[in-house]
């Protein structure tokens, strides 16, 4: 059966069309993904995509890369899901995308939704890993080490192509290693290149081609035929008497890549970019040998703060610690700068041709000094950090825009609610007064009517500046729904919510610029509610009796004025 057949099965044994109540609208699944989400139209056009999806609705219009335009074409096609791995130009972001055709049937064929997993990180983290790699490899080749396999007669079967003693390859092979012994009681047996069992740290003194002996540091493994019998010997020689100073360069390079895969591991695992930075701290201070790191970011209001340090409780000294801000914030640099004392090492860290932060390391006690290697460790985690840096301001940008109302920059209802519950906690536990006022825009509505949403948006922000700019340092204010917001008094009486109510009633005047008719003016009606903090009232309760009050105030739409909730089972004032 061809695919088409399949395709015509699958068609006939749906429903022309789902029933209404289990249909999903697909806007709303493009909204609620967490990638890049988009709908097309069967001609390639986006119908809705989410703000993820602004690089991949750019490249479904302008049909670049090409991969994307064929794998559409082959969904529309077949009518059946495609998944395709793409690279968008010119900003190099990778997608795994998927299209999913939407509908069954020719006639009821709705569109595609077009799914995007954004993996450059993993993209780039493997690159990077690739790269390790072959520098490792790279690193071997060009070392005194040569690798060799023995045949069942005990000579050489293959040698790596550099050779080794000094020997070309194609010299060593089929030759007996024996050949080659220098009589010393310090070469172990059984001899590597013959043992059956495997080898570790066997030593053997061998002859070179220009006649010298040469202590090899052998590792092995035996080969043994399908009858069980011993059929050779697979192994490496190192020339110890000249690489102590290489297996210490090697075990700085496994240090490294150590440090690094920690990075990497971190990345690829924690879910929240601060733990990430976590991660990279502990992994640096043991990669360099450090009794301290410290990762400085700068956040996206240009504040430098320590964000990861590792012993978690490190205090970086005060003389560093000012030398790292300056660094942070030099825009102008172009590569990594580095600040190198006897006991610490600073190096800047970049995102794009941005700095966005700075790791610091410090050795304590016995000082040693700072190696290339080092260094090279430091900036190869910075080079990574710096993704993870700004993946850390995203998230706390965008943990604050959840919690701010996007026209007025105010407290939004639920991080309102969030924050009151906790100081009312308090307040309870210390006894301490506090107060609630409510308030809510007399003739609003007028300005829409008459005006339109953008005067009313106007109106609305002026009312956000008059309630926020009435209270204190540590009072909250929020918007709780179109013309409505709230105001926490923490320490404040009955007589303090008073006054602070009559002060916004007064300078509410300044709205009326805003009103839309001289008979209309805009104004402000504000409930006040007392919290006793020995009462145990809910939160819920004391905005419910603010709420009533404040429609107490109401009736009064032609000036701005304010009403004194009763406290529970009593009688409230008016203003």
């Amino acid at each position: 059966m061809g695919r088409s057949d399949i395709v015509a099965e699958i068609d006939a044994a749906l429903p022309a069309a789902l029933p209404a109540a289990l249909e999903v609208d697909p806007t709303l699944l493009v909204g609620s993904f967490p990638g890049p989400a988009a709908l097309v139209d069967l001609d390639g056009h986006t119908l809705a995509a989410n703000p993820q999806a602004d690089e991949l609705v750019e490249a479904l219009a302008n049909g670049n890369p090409v991969e994307l335009g064929k794998a559409l074409a082959e969904a529309i096609r077949h009518w059946l899901p495609v998944a395709e791995s793409l690279r968008l130009q010119p900003s190099g972001m990778s997608l795994d995308v998927t299209i999913l055709p939407l509908g069954t049937g020719i006639e009821h064929r709705r569109g595609l939704l077009v799914l995007g997993r954004n993996v450059t990180l993993e993209t780039n983290l493997r690159n990077a890993l690739v790269e390790s790699r072959q520098r490792y490899k790279d690193l071997v080749d060009c070392s005194t080490d040569f690798a060799w396999e023995t045949g069942g007669d005990g000579c050489f079967i293959f040698v790596s192509p550099k050779g080794g003693l000094g020997y070309d390859a194609s010299e060593l092979i089929g030759r007996h290693p024996r050949a080659l012994l220098v009589d010393s009681p310090e070469t172990t047996t059984p001899l590597a290149f013959e043992s059956a069992h495997a080898v570790d740290h066997g030593l053997a003194w061998m002859r070179t081609a220009d006649g010298r002996s040469a202590c090899l540091q052998i590792a092995s493994v035996p080969l043994f035929a399908g009858d069980g019998s011993w059929n050779g010997a697979r192994g490496v020689c190192r020339d110890v008497t000249i690489a102590r100073e290489q297996e210490a360069a090697l075990a700085r390079v496994h240090r490294r890549e150590r440090a690094l895969a920690g990075v990497i591991r971190a990345m690829r695992v924690e879910l929240d970019p601060h733990a990430v930075l976590e991660a990279a701290a502990r992994a640096m201070a043991h990669g360099v040998n450090a009794t301290g790191c410290w990762i400085y970011r700068r956040d996206s209001a240009g504040n430098v703060h320590c964000d990861a340090s590792h012993p978690p409780e490190a205090q970086l000294p005060e003389q560093l610690a000012r030398r790292i801000e300056p660094m942070v914030r030099n825009d102008a640099a172009r590569s990594s700068e580095v600040v190198e004392t006897d006991t610490a090492l600073l190096i800047s860290i970049q995102h794009g041709q941005a700095v966005n932060g700075a790791v610091a390391v410090l050795r304590a006690g016995a000082v040693e000094p700072w190696t290339s290697d080092d260094r090279s460790l430091l900036a190869g985690v910075a080079n990574q950090l710096g993704i993870t840096i700004e993946q850390a301001r995203i998230h706390d940008d965008l943990q604050r825009l959840s919690r701010t109302d996007g026209l007025t920059g105010l407290l939004n209802r639920r991080a309102f609610i969030d924050e009151v519950n906790r100081r009312r906690g308090h307040a309870m536990r210390h006894l301490r007064p506090a107060a609630l006022i409510y308030a809510d825009a007399n003739n609003f509505k007028a300005i829409n009517d008459r005006f339109g949403h953008r005067r009313g948006d106007q109106a609305i922000k002026a009312l956000a500046e008059l309630i926020a700019g009435s209270h204190r340092a540590g009072d909250i204010a929020a918007r709780v729904g179109g013309d409505e917001f709230v105001l926490w008094l923490d320490e404040t009486d009955l007589a303090g919510a008073r006054a602070k109510a009559a002060a916004i009633v007064r300078a509410a005047v300044v709205l009326e610029q805003w009103s839309a008719a001289p008979d209309q003016p805009l104004g402000v009606a504000i409930g006040v509610a007392e919290f006793d903090p020995k009462s145990g009232e809910s939160l819920d309760s004391l905005l419910e009796r603010a709420d009533l009050a404040q429609y107490e105030a109401k009736r009064h739409r032609d000036r701005s004025y304010f009403v004194v909730a009763p406290p529970v089972g009593g009688v409230g004032s008016q203003a």
